[in-house]
């Protein structure tokens, strides 16, 4: 049978002058991709240069809860026109708030009874205590009466 396909378990075969030809073409990419006898070019010579570990502070990434602490020095400055370099971070730190009024529930509201991954930022000017409570991404709000400043949930020892 001259052109039928193999059948399961039969291989194909070819014929001499195809493998040759095969052969002959490997050989020719072989001799003609580096085959010459050509020394190797050196790399030029680089300066060097001193490379920190450590980014400065203009370097490094700002996190989240760094940017969250700039806004709500911002926007309680805007609030009550304090100046924002007298107004000092009492508090920064991620947290997980016992439901969803993220540790500010306001009365005659209901709140998803779940751990909600969030911030809490206290910032101080002279005496005075300001509270902003919010989720881990976004932006922390100024939790002020009627209002009951509730505290986070207490950590575990594996950090959760």
């Amino acid at each position: 049978m001259t052109g039928a396909m193999p059948g399961p378990g039969q291989m194909m075969t070819t014929g001499v002058p195809a493998r040759v030809a095969a052969s002959l073409a490997t050989v020719w990419l072989l001799v003609g991709c580096g085959a010459g006898t050509e020394e190797p070019t050196p790399a030029p010579e680089r300066e060097e240069t001193q490379v920190s570990d450590t980014p400065s502070a203009e370097q490094r990434p700002r996190t989240s809860l760094e940017r969250q602490v700039e806004f709500a020095k911002a926007d309680l400055a805007q609030r009550t026109g304090l100046d924002p370099e007298g107004i000092e971070v009492l508090v920064a730190r991620n947290v997980s708030w016992r439901d969803g009024s993220m540790g500010c529930p306001k009365p005659d509201r209901g709140y998803s009874q779940v751990l909600t991954p969030g911030v809490e930022i206290r910032l101080g000017h002279g005496k005075r205590r300001f509270d902003y409570h919010g989720p881990r991404a976004g932006e922390p709000f100024l939790c002020e009466p009627p209002g009951v400043i509730q505290s986070p949930a207490p950590v575990r020892d594996d950090g959760t």
